[in-house]
């Protein structure tokens, strides 16, 4: 055990007043001997699940300091601890547990908590992948399932809080109903997702239950660390997913980091677009140029705008510059939808986006009579409805997207 782990098992032991239990619980100055043991700020969960990840690409499996007086509450609470490791294939690591601490001996009601956090520590420290892949949704529906039989066997007494999972991961699952190492996690709408995944029958029932998210978008190698956008995207798509779950969510945004745990099992990551128009000279593009949703010639959902006009001016810098040097040279410039909305609409929103795309173009030296729009409307390049009919939110990311096809003369 680190030293940081000795202070908070010492915590009760040294009778410390716990403060700061949104950051975690921080000690104080001793006290004597004799004084009873600081009671958790934090409110008591019913239940408490801890599940944690253990696959690849993020830190090695360790309760971070802001779910520390989260669990001392349930310690001192005689409330059921277990604990899930997460992989491929979710699992039990600790079933459900009330650890025994004795209430009428300060001494010893110390030397009981201290047991309690060490065995939960163990238990989590220990846990190691057996399956590839990470699945955080499966954990989730096990965490549900494994807090309501607890409250089966432990019933919760009157004014408790809700029943608590503390998922600690990255969020990057790349198994199960929720594949987000997919093309398209830059620009996927997180409703989406879940309109996706309710629709499809695969959202854990997490009614009644408070799930907190720690950690969710920090990661280790050998995934490459994700940009502040995107770390965004990834909270707000899972509390997104666990609010249509029914679960009331808390995000714990402070950073993980340190290397990731020695294990033979694989996971896949999560890689960034680049897409980086011609410089030099051609006399044709054998194929088009896609700018997907993810690249830096994007736009708002449902609309003409920019997501950052100036990025894509600077990517386009090197099309509309080789259109300058030669007015023989062309460009056919294709907007594609996802199959969101009627066919009408997608029609019109392709054609605005390409032509959006054209004025730059213009903007930055080529001639209105090189450059040919097109609005190509859903062209299901992947397609993006399922088989009962639900949007694909990762496949209709990728559908949106413009096409410059160059020829010279």
């Amino acid at each position: 055990m680190n030293s940081g782990g000795r202070r908070w098992a010492m915590h009760a032991a040294l009778g410390i007043m716990a403060i700061l239990c949104a950051a975690g619980c921080a000690p104080g100055a001793d006290r004597a001997a004799s004084s009873p043991p600081a009671e958790p700020s934090c409110s008591t969960p019913a239940a408490l699940v801890l599940a944690i990840a253990v696959h690849r690409n993020v830190p090695k499996p360790d309760v971070p300091e802001s779910l520390r007086c989260d669990i001392e509450a349930a310690v001192q609470g005689h409330r059921p601890i277990a604990v899930i490791a997460i992989d491929g294939s979710p699992r039990l690591v600790l079933p459900p547990t009330v650890f025994p601490v004795t209430t009428n001996n300060d001494a010893a009601r110390s030397d009981d908590v201290q047991h309690a956090v060490a065995r939960l520590l163990q238990s989590v420290r220990t846990a190691a992948a057996q399956t590839d892949g990470s699945d955080v949704l499966a954990a989730l529906s096990l965490g549900g399932d494994v807090a309501r039989t607890a409250l089966v066997t432990w019933q919760a007494p009157a004014g408790s809080a809700p029943a608590r999972i503390a998922v600690i991961d990255s969020g990057l699952s790349d198994s199960g109903p929720l594949v987000l190492t997919r093309p398209g996690l830059e620009t996927v709408v997180p409703q989406e997702v879940s309109t996706f995944l309710d629709r499809s029958n695969a959202l854990p029932d997490l009614h009644g239950i408070d799930v907190l998210l720690v950690g969710f978008g920090y990661t280790a190698a050998p995934q490459e660390p994700l940009p502040q956008d995107l770390r965004t995207t990834v909270v707000s798509l899972w509390t997104s997913v666990t609010e249509r779950s029914g679960a009331s969510v808390r995000v714990l945004s402070a950073p993980r980091s340190g290397v990731g745990p020695d294990t033979r099992f694989t996971t896949r990551v999560v890689s960034f677009e680049t897409t980086v128009a011609p410089l030099g000279r051609t006399k044709r593009s054998a194929q088009p140029i896609v700018f997907t949703d993810g690249s830096s010639v994007s736009f708002l959902p449902d609309s003409t705008t920019f997501r950052d006009e100036s990025a894509a001016g600077r990517t386009l810098t090197g099309i509309g510059t080789w259109l300058r040097e030669d007015p023989r040279r062309r460009a056919e410039v294709v907007g594609t939808t996802s199959s969101a909305g009627t066919e009408a609409g997608r029609q019109h929103l392709s054609a605005a986006r390409a032509s959006a795309v054209a004025k730059l173009l213009v903007k930055i030296g080529a001639r209105p009579d090189q450059l040919t729009i097109r609005g190509a409307g859903y062209v299901a390049e992947p397609p993006d409805r399922t088989t009962n009919g639900a949007l694909d939110p990762l496949a209709a990311a990728a559908n949106r997207t413009v096409r410059i096809t160059l020829t010279s003369g």
